[in-house]
């Protein structure tokens, strides 16, 4: 099964109703089991401007994640980017590219 792959844990958390003109976000799941590797080999430049790096994040399929979701993991933040459903060896996973911000 590729969730004995899975030796990593993250912190999801999700965007709320706050006050005033801040985002703020809310713990939405913790200890959420999954593999995460490099996407990119070095810092690339967005459309607006931002300097980041893309990984791959892969969880169990039923793991409550959506795009503009923020994972934690090694204690930095990354954006959720895409979220998709895929079939490996009829096991069903979601593979979740998630974007580190640099300045």
């Amino acid at each position: 099964m590729l969730t004995s792959l899975f030796d990593q844990t993250v912190t999801t958390a999700r965007l709320v109703d706050g006050t005033g003109n801040q985002l703020e976000y809310a713990t939405l799941l913790t200890g959420v089991a999954c593999a995460i590797q490099q996407s990119d080999a070095k810092i690339s430049m967005d459309l607006i401007g931002s300097f980041g790096k893309y990984w791959l994040m892969f969880c169990a399929y039923s793991t409550n994640i959506l795009e503009g979701d923020r994972v934690t993991w090694n204690a930095k933040e990354y954006k959720v980017e895409t979220v998709d459903r895929l079939d490996f060896a009829g096991d069903s996973h979601k593979e979740v590219l998630i974007r580190i911000f640099e300045s």
